[in-house]
């Protein structure tokens, strides 16, 4: 308990020495993080380094089911993420399958106008060698 209470006071005066020297949030943060990376501190000691850094006042286990929510959280973004890319790649495969679709019924239409045009050529020839006068049927504008 006393190592504890000296590491505390130790690391308390580094702190309170590097935010009086005018030090940025970020690089508060920062020294934060290089003690909870540390094995050799306390639970207790992160704790209270952490609650004088964000001028919080909570207890280590609130601070646990903090943080472990804040991972479940992450990990539910990165699967809805996840999740939202691989429908975009279907989106995206689909809609490439009807543009082909599209251009292909489109090639037909064509074909098929062009046969029609012929077969109505070939009758309104067929009907004028035989002398009928028929008015001609309208021709499908392109």
């Amino acid at each position: 308990m006393l190592e504890v209470k000296q590491e505390l006071e130790l690391i308390n005066d580094e702190l309170a020495k590097t935010l009086m020297s005018g030090v940025s949030f970020d690089e508060a943060k920062a020294i934060a993080k290089k003690v909870l990376n540390s094995s050799e501190y306390s639970s207790e000691l992160v704790e209270k380094l952490l609650n004088i850094i964000y001028r919080l006042s909570k207890e280590p286990e609130e601070l646990k089911e903090e943080v472990k929510s804040n991972l479940e959280m992450s990990q539910v973004n990165k699967q809805l993420a996840n999740k939202i890319i691989t429908q975009s790649r279907e989106v995206r495969k689909n809609c490439e399958q009807m543009q082909s679709r599209y251009q292909e019924m489109g090639y037909k239409f064509i074909t098929f106008k062009a046969h029609f045009n012929k077969i109505q050529e070939n009758l309104n020839n067929s009907n004028q060698s035989e002398g009928v006068t028929k008015t001609p049927e309208p021709k499908i504008q392109q």
